[in-house]
């Protein structure tokens, strides 16, 4: 009876890990596309505070792989061209949670949504950032292309492509200088 227990035990984890992964490839393979609205951000830059517009995430998967990807994430600060933030990012769909990690010159941070529905053109739900910040967020598919390409923004340079408005430059700046780069960091939310 014992040996016939722990065989059942052993089936059950299993078929959950199984059901969990089955789950994983599910969630990666809706994500794949590009995703517009709100995730509640604001930037730093240069000791001055700009608000985002809306926030553009596409997600692209891996070759060969099927819970892991690339992107890019667009903060743009107004609907005007060249007013906007780039950052690379790279994410991963693991036990039914999505990380998305920045790749910026000063390293590398890590955002973790959790508590979301995915379904169809809607995306929302909760996410925090490294510091434990709890954030809704409300976002709308607009593209269902799986190209890594984008004509709109190219590939980028591979880590970070950014220019911001002249309003957060200080005179004499350039759009081509090196400028610091600037801080991404979400408004706190309160979850009910």
């Amino acid at each position: 009876m014992k040996k016939i227990l722990s065989l059942l035990s052993v089936v059950i984890i299993a078929l959950s890990t199984f059901t969990s992964c089955d789950e994983d490839v599910m969630i990666s393979s809706s994500l794949r596309g590009t995703w517009e609205g709100d995730m509640y951000t604001y930037h730093d830059i240069n000791g001055r505070t700009q608000q985002v517009t809306y926030t553009e995430i596409m997600f692209t998967r891996d070759p060969g792989e099927y819970t892991t990807g690339y992107g890019y994430w667009i903060d743009h600060f107004s609907r005007r061209a060249g007013d906007y933030y780039y950052s690379r990012i790279e994410w991963e769909v693991r036990n039914k949670t999505i990380y998305i990690t920045f790749r910026n010159r000063n390293g590398k941070s890590t955002i973790e949504i959790y508590d979301y529905s995915l379904s169809g053109k809607h995306f929302k739900g909760w996410f925090k950032d490294g510091i434990n910040t709890n954030t809704d967020f409300d976002l709308i598919k607009t593209r269902d292309d799986y190209d890594t390409y984008d004509s709109d923004y190219g590939y980028g340079d591979g880590y970070y492509d950014y220019y911001y408005s002249k309003a957060t430059r200080s005179a004499g700046d350039s759009a081509k200088a090196e400028l610091p780069e600037p801080v991404r960091k979400f408004k706190k939310v309160v979850k009910k």
